[in-house]
């Protein structure tokens, strides 16, 4: 009896929206809705059609109930038990906290076709950008530059695959066990807020209004939005429509968003053009190690070596920075102050990454200038 009513419990937990997923995931078909209130749901078996109702609102008096109606449809369409169809359903939010950690929960419906499978070179690269993403996030929110604490920060955004579903595809994925780091009594965790930052990303990605996305853009610092637009292009290629649900230690914190294949694309295009609009700029003190050098004069390349890091930056001059300056460049012994744009692309065949850098101004720093 204790066990039934726990069971009960769990179930009525369950979000509606995860659970219409679920069972549009199994071909069951969305046939009739009424209001906000609840909706029908029919399944098509060998010798009858099957039906549920899903109940929509949490309020409604009788929620309990009718969710855990559809779980007993469930168990007998599926011929599985209960606790099987709840353990692939449960709020991932219980599941953060018996685990604690924070968990994403990844699913995957395809446009073209209905696929269960996914290509694991795709895959993989989603999953690698997703971790260079948080990882950039987390470096973001960092200031110390010791090198123990950089290295906890990184302990705490790594990934792991702790299940995979059926359906379409879908994976569920934990952040770092353990009792999390705060980098401030005042902020939350550093994974909370990695994760809090992606879920809005993605739900801005889907906003009508793209000014939405771009502010979130902005906001970025460092590598994230360029993390984030790698992200987007990996996802691209598996053309499917993307579920995130967020599940966190904090009972506070959690979500859940949706974003089409269609909303990814153009996400995509209201990146690019922001960063052609606006690009990022660099201020860099240093040496040109090259300049001027190229076939084509309207594309002249240059090296230039950052002072203090040693770094080198390489790309073209722009065409307004070759007529001030013509040919009055001094490769290897003058100190120059140069402020580059920075764009970056990602190399759909190969899956690389590539940053682009226009230079745009140059000051000579040199006393015998």
């Amino acid at each position: 009896m204790i066990a039934l009513e726990l069971e009960r419990e769990a179930i009525s937990k369950i979000s509606p929206v995860k659970l219409e997923k679920y069972l549009e995931d199994k071909g069951w078909t969305k046939t009739k809705v009424i209001g906000d209130i609840a909706a029908v749901w029919s399944y098509q078996k060998t010798d009858k059609t099957v039906g549920v109702l899903v109940p929509l609102d949490r309020d409604f008096a009788d929620f309990d109930n009718r969710m855990m109606e559809v779980f007993i449809i469930l168990e007998k369409v599926e011929n599985r038990p209960r606790s099987a169809i709840l353990a692939t359903l449960q709020n991932t939010s219980i599941i953060a906290k018996a685990q604690h950690r924070e968990i994403l929960e990844f699913r995957f419906s395809y446009v073209y076709e209905n696929n269960q499978e996914a290509p694991a070179k795709k895959i993989g690269s989603v999953l690698k950008s997703l971790q260079d993403f948080l990882g950039a996030i987390g470096k973001s929110k960092i200031q110390s530059k010791r090198l123990s604490v950089r290295q906890e920060m990184k302990s705490e955004l790594e990934l792991s695959i702790v299940e995979t579903f059926t359906g379409s595809f879908g994976l569920r994925l934990g952040l770092s066990q353990g009792q999390p780091r705060q980098l401030n009594l005042l902020e939350d965790p550093i994974a909370e807020q990695a994760a809090q930052d992606l879920l809005e990303l993605i739900s801005a990605s889907t906003h009508e209004d793209s000014d939405i996305l771009q502010e979130k853009i902005s906001a970025l610092y460092g590598k994230s939005s360029i993390k984030f637009k790698s992200f987007l292009t990996h996802l691209s290629t598996l053309q499917a429509n993307l579920s995130l649900d967020w599940g966190s230690v904090d009972p506070g914190k959690g979500g859940f968003a949706e974003i089409s294949y269609t909303n990814i694309l153009r996400a995509l295009e209201i990146i690019n053009k922001k960063e052609v609009e606006n690009p990022r700029r660099i201020y860099l003190i240093g040496k040109l190690m090259l300049a001027g050098v190229g076939n084509n004069k309207k594309y002249r390349k240059f090296i230039f070596e950052e002072q203090e890091s040693h770094h080198d930056y390489q790309g073209t001059i722009s065409k307004e920075l070759l007529k001030n300056i013509g040919n009055d460049l001094n490769v290897g012994k003058k100190l120059y102050r140069a402020t580059l744009e920075e764009t970056t692309s990602v190399n759909t065949a190969t899956g690389e990454e590539e940053t682009n850098y226009l230079l745009v101004e140059l000051e000579n720093l040199s006393m015998d200038n």
